[in-house]
């Protein structure tokens, strides 16, 4: 199979924790902020003389990461939907400059109120969500495998360790 050339560009990034913020309104400052600079980030990239076609930002870019933070307050302060609120500002791009976006940030799901995941997701050209990956190995916040059996049942095999097909080859 013949892989097509397309380019990544790696750049700095630098971000304030939303764990620091004593409400949720502070915190959506943060990650706002955060989100904002991504986007300048992701802009400045494909507006050079080589665009990407794949944008992947580091882990902990928007919200940081909860460090002592209690669950209810993280949940309730810093961690949104997928597709939601950092995914919907991101897919604008998506479709402006015909690129997919990877990026990770911490994940509620209604179906586990109390719990939330660290996420990673797939942006597609048209700005949808093409893939959610919740870390299986984490370092204090719930996994798949923590509700395996629930999990399963709400997402199947495939949810655990997703992969998709892309013009640019299969990503995962």
């Amino acid at each position: 199979m013949a892989i097509a050339p397309w380019r990544a560009t790696c750049i700095q990034m630098n971000s304030k924790i939303a764990s620091n913020a004593t409400s949720k309104d502070e915190a959506w400052a943060i990650i706002n902020a955060n989100l904002a600079n991504a986007l300048a980030k992701i802009r400045e990239a494909c507006e050079g003389p080589t665009p990407p076609k794949l944008v992947v930002l580091p882990e902990f870019v928007f919200q940081g990461p909860q460090r002592a933070t209690p669950v209810r307050e993280w949940i309730e302060r810093a961690c949104t939907t997928i597709p939601g609120a950092i995914t919907e500002t991101l897919a604008d791009l998506c479709r402006e400059f015909d690129i997919y976006i990877a990026g990770n940030h911490f994940e509620v799901d209604p179906k586990w109120p109390d719990r939330y995941f660290n996420s990673s997701f797939l942006l597609d050209p048209k700005g949808e969500v093409i893939l959610r990956y919740r870390r299986i190995n984490t370092g204090s916040w719930t996994s798949p495998h923590d509700i395996l059996d629930e999990y399963r049942d709400a997402y199947g095999d495939d949810g655990i360790f997703p992969v998709v097909g892309t013009e640019l080859g299969r990503l995962g």
